[in-house]
């Protein structure tokens, strides 16, 4: 026998098993034309056509009795022994794809007890393993989400353990850290952790729930693995990676959002609890679109009211942060110095604020470092009424927050960004992009003035108004972080999701 008839008499019954499983799971036309493509000449038409309606049948039938334990066996067993059977037409190739199915069936569910724990009892502590690349000491928005999520569950009492690839020690805030393989990202200190059997080392720890902190490499990978292993887990999105995307050279950007809405895309429709900061990417993020609306859940962003507080205001940091002139009102750019944080539209502003009269208007400081701090620092330099501070630590930054008045934010590829919640809890008003999740955040003409995002000649009418009504615009800030961003809040909403996970039916 030739090469070529051993390889379709003895490996085609595997890419058959393979294919039926994808087809089980989204039901494509690309599946089927590839079932076509590999048993072209020995299928018919009409077997095919057979077979796609026969599990299409499935899949609906499984829709309408999705209560039903019966639904689940419904979607992963008899929708691709039906489509083996008809599409084959074939005893002997029939059989063998029953047994690997069926032993792939029962192999995870065997496999799987070794890597979870059995559903905890309502009220009971959760056993919960966090996943992503943006762990402590590496410094992002969304490491301050995984800090204090750490920090706020193992304070209620539940167990944590985390995996990631950011160097770091063996125990984090008094929880252990499995360390898998990385890769060093474009910032110090950050790293992009990649498949590796350190994973499996991690889900020893027999979790009830997997968090996946946003969408990084990993957490698309593993969606997938905890899904084959019916591990219950969650995934909660921060940042519009898709945005990120268009920063990189070309042609990273058209391949690189390609492969995420397609990878993403995939991946997402396995997972049955979403947990969105910003609600608005269930509407925008191209791949969370075909992922059914109840299972998207808006969660809402922190912030330490203890730490970032007006009581934080010192005279020394104002002189500094003012250049000299703490009588002026003082507008605070707090973040990583990153093109992607749209940083470069900052220095437009600003020198808007050095002509026509405007140059002693306010007072501009920019606390943050990262790839863009020389290009804006020496746009800038020459210019009086700005200070760079680079980066500070969190005490530091807390008083540069209390000691400014104002906090201007020009980013539009997150979704709320921490930044506003800290600079309210220390009272400040704040300028942004009219951005769905910013606007009620913010409120425009209540806690600060929107502006149409990107365009600096409507931030500098938003800086100027706020300007002009300040002190009423900072009064409700504090007491607004406090009642809505206490960490306390937003991780028992968190553990909510979480619960609700653990009984939703694992999808398809």
């Amino acid at each position: 026998m030739s090469a070529a008839g051993y390889f379709k008499e003895t490996l085609s019954p595997l890419i058959l098993v393979f294919s039926a499983s994808v087809v089980t799971v989204f039901y494509t036309l690309p599946a089927v034309l590839f079932m076509a493509f590999v048993y072209f000449g020995e299928v018919t038409k009409p077997c095919l056509l057979a077979a796609c309606v026969a599990v299409l049948a499935c899949k609906m039938a499984a829709e309408l009795a999705a209560t039903s334990p019966l639904a689940k066996h419904l979607k992963w067993t008899v929708a691709p022994f039906l489509f083996c059977l008809i599409s084959l037409c074939n005893v002997w190739r029939f059989c063998s794809c029953v047994v690997v199915l069926l032993s792939m069936k029962f192999g995870l569910a065997k496999l799987s007890e070794n890597f979870k724990s059995p559903r905890p009892a309502p009220g009971d502590p959760l056993r919960i393993l966090c996943l992503g690349d943006s762990f402590y000491p590496y410094m992002d928005g969304v490491q301050t989400f995984t800090t204090n999520t750490i920090q706020q569950l193992t304070k209620m009492g539940h167990e944590v353990h985390v995996f990631t690839s950011v160097a770091g020690p063996d125990k984090l805030f008094d929880v252990d850290v499995t360390r898998g393989a990385g890769m060093s990202g474009n910032y110090p200190g950050h790293s992009l952790t990649l498949p590796s059997p350190a994973l499996f080392r991690a889900l020893t720890f027999r979790p009830h729930l997997v968090h996946l902190f946003d969408t990084c490499p990993i957490a698309l990978l593993t969606s997938f693995v905890l899904w084959l292993l019916d591990i219950p887990y969650v995934w909660s999105h921060h940042t519009r990676i898709d945005h990120y995307v268009q920063f990189l050279p070309q042609p990273g950007p058209l391949i690189g959002i390609a492969v995420l809405r397609a990878f993403g895309t995939f991946m997402c429709n396995l997972c049955s609890t979403h947990m969105m900061v910003d609600d608005a990417m269930r509407k925008e993020t191209p791949w969370l679109q075909n992922v059914d609306d109840d299972c998207k859940f808006f969660w809402k962003s922190g912030c330490d009211v203890n730490i970032f507080t007006p009581e934080a205001r010192s005279a020394s940091t104002r002189e500094w942060i003012s250049g000299g002139r703490p009588d002026l009102p003082v507008v605070a750019f707090v973040g990583r110095m990153a093109y992607e944080k749209n940083i470069k539209l900052l220095p437009d502003l600003i020198k808007k604020f050095s002509e026509n009269g405007l140059e002693n208007k306010c007072r501009w400081v920019i606390v943050g470092s990262g790839p863009a701090d020389d290009d804006i620092r020496s746009q800038l330099e020459g210019f009086s009424n700005v200070v760079f501070t680079g980066r500070l630590g969190k005490e530091e930054l807390a008083k540069v927050y209390a000691s400014s008045d104002i906090l201007f934010n020009p980013t539009v590829t997150g979704g709320c960004d921490l930044v506003l919640l800290e600079a309210q809890a220390a009272g400040l008003a704040v300028v942004a992009p009219r951005l769905p999740v910013i606007s009620i955040v913010v409120g425009d003409g209540i806690r600060g003035k929107l502006y149409e995002p990107l365009n600096m000649e409507d931030a500098k009418r938003a800086v100027l108004e706020c300007i002009a009504a300040l002190e009423r615009l900072r009064a409700p800030t504090r007491a607004h972080a406090e009642a809505e961003f206490a960490w306390d809040r937003v991780i028992s909403d968190a553990v909510k999701m979480y619960r609700k996970a653990l009984t939703s039916p694992s999808r398809y």
